[in-house]
């Protein structure tokens, strides 16, 4: 199993993740008490109970994702499918955890802090 932590503080931030399309596998991501479950195989990310496709119009391969406040926002591919999940998000945790199974291929993943201006 892959697992990775990453700190975060009690601001937004944004996710860029890029995976193999062909991969049967879910990736994980937990942030602020909430789980983002990506299924390229099943072409669909999960938050709760909603699903989402990953992609409208092709192959999936990328999906950006953002976490503040109150909600996280899914961006699927290059903006053909786009999903608001609000939600409360526990600012007391303050690590994020990224799990997959071994087998699972992320080609890149970039997490970035929103900083306001």
């Amino acid at each position: 199993m892959l697992s990775i932590t990453v700190p975060v503080n009690r601001r937004a931030y944004r996710f860029d993740v890029e995976f193999s399309p062909a991969d049967k596998n879910r990736i994980v991501i937990d942030i602020f008490g909430k789980s983002v479950k990506i299924e390229p195989g099943m072409n669909l990310v999960r938050v709760g109970e909603t699903t989402f496709p990953l992609s409208a119009t092709g192959v999936p391969e990328k999906l950006v994702m953002i976490a503040d406040t109150c909600s996280i926002e899914l961006i699927s591919g290059k903006g053909e499918a786009i999903m608001t999940a609000p939600l409360l998000c526990d600012y007391n945790l303050n690590k994020m955890l990224i799990t997959a199974d071994e087998r699972t291929f992320i080609k890149s993943l970039t997490v970035t802090e929103l900083i306001p201006r």
